[in-house]
């Protein structure tokens, strides 16, 4: 995946890399493309500003470490064309009603198992 990133950041050459590599169609407007641990390829970050400005249109979602993104030399922030969320673990009650386990969860949270 790193490949993908050495070259030109046009999101005209992503889309299909990224399609092929994940083979996966790639829809505008219906598919969210994750760019997960992006610390480890920091040029996948920086494609961030190409999505924003060039295709819009493209729902995309990075995941990783701030700090590791940081440490990488020359690295240059996408400023202004992305939003930060610090995101946190689920508890299993609420994975249990976010997979619509409501009997079960309203179980655990009253602590009633008669």
């Amino acid at each position: 995946m790193r490949m993908l990133f050495d070259a030109d950041l046009s999101v005209e050459r992503l889309i299909p890399a990224l399609s092929i590599e994940s083979g996966t169609r790639i829809t505008p407007e219906d598919t969210l493309v994750i760019f997960d641990e992006v610390q480890e390829v920091p040029r996948a970050m920086t494609s961030l500003k190409m999505f924003n400005e060039a295709a819009p249109e493209y729902d995309v979602l990075a995941t990783g470490s701030a700090l590791g993104i940081a440490m990488h030399p020359g690295f240059s922030f996408p400023v202004g064309k992305v939003s930060r969320l610090k995101l946190y673990p689920m508890s299993f009650v609420e994975f249990l009603y976010a997979c619509k386990q409501y009997a079960l969860a309203e179980m655990l949270e009253s602590k009633d198992f008669t």
